[in-house]
């Protein structure tokens, strides 16, 4: 009767377990919806002039038609050694999920031992009556298989799982991100070192200039038609242009270096590649920026965000899977014997199988506090995948209207430099046919290379902003990380 009781009671209470396990409800992760998508606060006229909403291009530095560029973003995918260890992430994750999946799937140790025992008289054998004649020492031997498998009835495991698959895209965007800042940075220092090499020779060719001046002055004073300080004047400016070559080379020199580090290599291992001076690159005439709801997918800080907050929730679930009952199958077979000879007999064998609930009743406000936590960062999560949506948008805008008007300044400086030359070939015509100085010709074409110079710096500084346009449009990544496989 007692027997029956106890059976009774053990089936009610796995019952019970199986009915409050059923009753989980863990939370289930919904992708968020971003704000709506507004239109590109930009002008049309500008818009359609230089940008437009076409597929922004994957391989964005191919667009600056610059073989030198284009090797050296090649060169990065494979070399850049910040890119190699966010690639070692990706594999840490997958093995991390691997480790976590192999708590929800049977288990099966086997065993075997051997252990010599004395036992002392004064021990418990005081409390009873040994058969005569036995020892109280003895060898036991024991050759056993254990088996135990988590039911996971109440969802811990796979909420685990899930947090570990999330971490796994979280390292994933991480890379994508990486690759895309690297990208720039390389495009950056290579478009500031063709404008640096640009200004240099134009600046040669300034003091150049002014060198001569100086001698046509000074040969003018000693005719004693010019003033001394004419000269002093013209000097003092050629002296004042060639103190700024030096930091300028040095620049220049800083950027290959930079781009040296980028791709893993040696200082000094690009000088002979990247010191000759080259042509600063174009830029396309319109530039493909997508729309604004593009980003929701392309950027990798925003898809980082949203596996974020999938994070979160599969972390909310593992703690409010917490308070349920959890079940678990194990088994225990083999066999034990005093002697080596009768250990495998039938005699000898031994087992133990059963299921063992584990049920939750104190843990002095841990579990709630817990909850709480994630429930908390699960929030937290959610506002700042708003919140990196909005300064995603930011960026673009920003990023689109200082491109438009580094462009513009650039046309203006063309436009400048155009009407300067029109003045050095009207002055050269003059001079030609005995109306002007040869001093007239020199100043009209130092007027021109200032000109020149200033063209230069727009368009080094129009290929910058449209660098960190891509950049902020969370372009690249796509090819970099074809590339790179």
């Amino acid at each position: 009767m007692k027997a029956q009781i106890r059976q009774s009671t053990i089936a009610i209470c796995g019952l019970a377990t199986l009915v409050l396990t059923g009753c989980v409800k863990p939370p289930k992760y919904q992708a968020p919806a971003p704000p709506a998508a507004p239109a590109w606060n930009i002008s049309q006229e500008k818009l359609s002039s230089h940008m437009n909403a076409g597929a922004i291009d994957e391989q964005w530095w191919a667009s600056f038609h610059d073989p030198v560029l284009t090797s050296l973003v090649e060169r990065l995918a494979k070399q850049n050694i910040e890119i190699k260890v966010a690639a070692e992430h990706i594999a840490q994750a997958r093995d991390a999920r691997k480790i976590t999946r192999s708590a929800g799937l049977p288990s099966m140790n086997a065993g075997v031992g051997y252990s010599h025992t004395r036992l002392s008289p004064n021990g418990f054998l005081s409390l009873v009556e040994p058969t005569p004649g036995s020892s109280t020492e003895y060898n036991l031997f024991s050759d056993n298989l254990s088996a135990s498998w988590d039911l996971d009835l109440n969802g811990r495991i796979r909420h685990q799982v899930e947090a570990a698959n999330a971490s796994i895209q979280l390292s994933i965007d991480d890379i994508h991100a990486l690759e895309v800042a690297e990208v720039s940075e390389l495009a950056q220092d290579y478009v500031q070192l063709r404008g640096l090499q640009a200004a240099h020779a134009l600046l040669l060719e300034e003091v150049d200039l002014l060198s001569q001046e100086e001698s046509l002055i000074l040969q003018q004073y000693q005719e004693g038609v010019a003033n001394l300080s004419d000269t002093a004047g013209v000097k003092a400016d050629r002296e004042a242009l060639q103190s700024t070559i030096p930091g300028i080379e040095s620049a220049a020199h800083a950027r290959i270096e930079a781009i040296s580090y980028l791709l893993a290599l040696s200082p000094g291992e690009l000088d002979k590649e990247l010191q000759s001076s080259a042509p600063q690159p174009p830029v396309p005439s319109i530039v493909s920026v997508g729309l604004p709801g593009d980003l929701v997918r392309r950027r990798p800080d925003v898809r980082g965000a949203e596996n974020a907050l999938e994070l979160a929730v599969a972390q909310t679930g593992v703690a409010a899977a917490q308070f349920y009952p959890d079940v678990k199958l194990s088994g225990d077979f083999g066999f034990q014997g005093l002697h080596v000879l009768n250990l495998f007999s039938m005699a000898s064998r031994a087992f133990d199988v059963g299921p063992v609930v584990s049920i939750p009743i104190f843990e002095g406000g841990r579990l709630t506090g817990e909850l709480k936590l994630r429930e908390s960062q699960q929030k937290e999560a959610a506002l700042n995948f708003q919140k990196t949506v909005l300064a995603a948008w930011r960026d673009v805008d920003i990023d689109m209207d200082s491109y438009s008007k580094a462009q513009a300044s650039n046309e203006h400086a063309i436009a400048s430099a155009s009407d300067r030359k029109q003045a050095l070939d009207m002055s050269q015509q003059q001079f030609t046919e005995g109306a002007t100085t040869k001093l007239s010709v020199l100043r009209a074409n130092q007027s021109y290379l200032e000109s020149k110079l200033a063209i230069a710096a727009t368009a080094s500084e129009q290929d910058q902003r449209l660098v960190l346009l891509y950049e902020s449009l969370g372009g690249g990544w796509v090819a970099i990380d074809s590339s790179r496989h």
